[in-house]
């Protein structure tokens, strides 16, 4: 396979691999802002029913704006690093394929992805707080909840992230050697 033939095919796959990340990004951030807004707001008989609220709990609205609100935040984190992947996936469409801004662009990705996990897992270890915290028996309290998807995801997105370092560092290296030459 050429040169040529390679870009060809890697800028195809990236425009069609970018609209599908558009489409997913456009369901993902209605899907779940419409869930946590019916969970909150929209259907407070979903609070009441939850598996961990007790009967005699009254669910004051605060609880349930701060769920929402820290609901909001791992989405829209979750939303920047889907448009850092379909600004990485542009880049490729456009055949900037190995170039700094490109490198760049993975590095941004793979942190993002991190910080977008570690807001998971910190509104993991609240979300049963704030559920049950109105309960007048039992309340759950702040712990952390293993994930093993959250932790691979977390695992790859720092893996991405120093690719995207190494990548760039490589490039760099390269284009001061071609300068002694």
């Amino acid at each position: 396979m050429t040169p040529q033939v390679f870009k060809a095919r890697v800028q195809g796959f990236s425009a069609a691999l970018m609209c599908a990340t558009i489409l997913f990004l456009v369901y993902y951030m209605y899907s779940s802002f419409q869930r946590a807004y019916r969970f909150c707001f929209g259907e407070p008989e979903l609070w009441a029913d939850h598996w961990r609220v007790e009967d005699a709990a009254i669910i004051e609205n605060s609880s349930r704006v701060s769920y929402f609100l820290i609901w909001s935040v791992v989405i829209l984190l979750s939303a920047i690093a889907t448009v850092a992947a379909i600004h990485l996936l542009n880049r490729c469409r456009k055949g900037l394929i190995f170039d700094a801004g490109t490198a760049r662009s993975i590095q941004v990705l793979g942190g993002i992805l991190v910080v977008a996990m570690i807001g998971d897992q910190v509104f993991g270890a609240l979300e049963l707080y704030l559920v049950t915290q109105h309960n007048p028996v039992h309340v759950e309290l702040i712990r952390w909840q293993y994930d093993p998807t959250d932790f691979k995801t977390a695992a790859l997105a720092v893996v991405l992230f120093m690719f995207g370092w190494v990548m760039r560092d490589a490039i760099e290296v390269e284009q001061t050697n071609k300068g002694f030459v």
